[in-house]
């Protein structure tokens, strides 16, 4: 269960998905991008307390929903392997210095020709 108000990318969460943990996480943007709603957790509103106590019941009472909350999760985690998630980064970085070289060859060809 994860009740913040606020997050930004949940390490809690994703070692709960790696482990194969069913979640039951507050409706917030960080949570909303490593999980889906009645697909790979329960998803409850900030700062509802009924609502938080309400999702611990239902989880509690569907054995079968936790386990294909848990799987779904589990098949989701490999999307934020570190690997991935640097190739993506170092994939970026090029174009970005691809870009400036480019920008940067423009300009000082440009101040050639005054």
């Amino acid at each position: 269960m994860c009740s913040s108000r606020w997050e930004g990318l949940s390490t809690v969460i994703l070692e709960a998905m790696a482990a194969g943990i069913p979640i039951l996480a507050t409706d917030i943007p960080g949570n909303r991008e490593l999980l889906q709603s009645g697909i790979s957790a329960w998803f409850v509103p900030v700062e509802n307390a009924g609502a938080l106590a309400d999702g611990m019941i239902s989880a509690f009472q569907d054995p079968g929903r936790r386990k294909e909350y848990a799987q779904n999760a589990l098949k989701r985690i490999d999307s934020f392997r570190i690997e991935d998630i640097a190739k993506s980064y170092e994939q970026i970085y090029q174009i970005i210095c691809k870009d400036k070289k480019t920008i940067a060859g423009k300009s000082l060809q440009a101040g050639h020709s005054k």
